[in-house]
């Protein structure tokens, strides 16, 4: 299940090596549908006028036909044999109801066994590594919080959300130690460094999936622990109360006050 904007072929589909039967979400200027055969492939496209990355997220769960979907961005690449892969951690793991795999990108550390994911190691997770059981999924009702997200209010950390949730409705949730794929390193459309707006987002997210005083505790330590990323823009003490201020305005967004 791949989510893209304004693309007017299905190209994307090589670009990403995908050799699977794929459902794409484009966020166009138009309404419409379309079904092709990629090598003995069913490939469908919707074109939807919607915005915001956790819309198309739920557009493509409610939409798919797999018993197991993938997550993909338009900026990722996929190994040759990423369903064998995806195939083979759920015939290991058979309770798992989302397993979150391997994705190569600068920088980031995992795990080097099979491991249960919990709260907190939830928060490690980006939506690219993830791949579940839809009708898990459908069953209980889980779908992405749409005010979090690429192209809405808080610009990251609907994937985080979305897996605390699946934890709280009962969903198994496992990191499996393949790697499915790689991320190119460019532009991303919602973080443009370490300033002022993404520690207070960075918060909001924190508080909202921890509740606001595990909150706090697991900020220090992620600032701490995170320093050398950002200690030479805006530096410890300035990042950290930007941060707090977001785990501490997050009560407001139930009472929908936060824009």
């Amino acid at each position: 299940m791949l989510s893209c904007m304004n693309q007017k072929d299905m190209s994307i589909i090589q670009r990403t090596n995908i050799n699977t039967d794929a459902l794409l979400i484009n966020q166009t200027d138009s309404n419409s549908e379309l079904e092709v055969t990629n090598n003995g492939n069913v490939v469908r496209l919707i074109n939807t006028t919607e915005k915001g990355l956790s819309r198309s997220r739920n557009k493509a769960i409610m939409s798919a036909h797999g018993e197991i979907c993938l997550l993909c961005d338009d900026d990722e690449i996929l190994v040759d044999n990423y369903e064998a892969i995806i195939t083979n951690a759920f015939d290991s793991i058979r309770e798992a109801d989302i397993i979150a795999f391997k994705i190569a990108r600068k920088g980031k550390k995992y795990w080097n066994r099979i491991k249960s994911v919990n709260r907190f190691s939830s928060l490690r997770i980006s939506s690219v590594q993830i791949a579940f059981k839809r009708d898990s999924i459908v069953r209980k009702g889980v779908k992405f919080n749409e005010q979090f997200g690429a192209g809405s209010n808080y610009p990251f950390g609907e994937e985080n959300l979305f897996l605390i949730e699946c934890l709280k409705n009962g969903l198994k949730i496992f990191f499996f130690p393949s790697e499915i794929g790689t991320v190119k390193q460019e532009s991303s459309s919602w973080f443009k460094g370490y300033d002022e707006c993404y520690f207070y987002h960075r918060g909001i997210v924190t508080a909202v999936c921890l509740g606001r005083i595990t909150a706090v505790c697991y900020g220090v330590y992620f600032m701490l622990s995170k320093r050398r990323k950002f200690e030479n823009s805006i530096g410890l003490t300035k990042g950290l109360l930007c941060l707090m201020r977001g785990v501490f305005d997050s009560r407001r967004i139930s009472k929908g006050m936060l824009k």
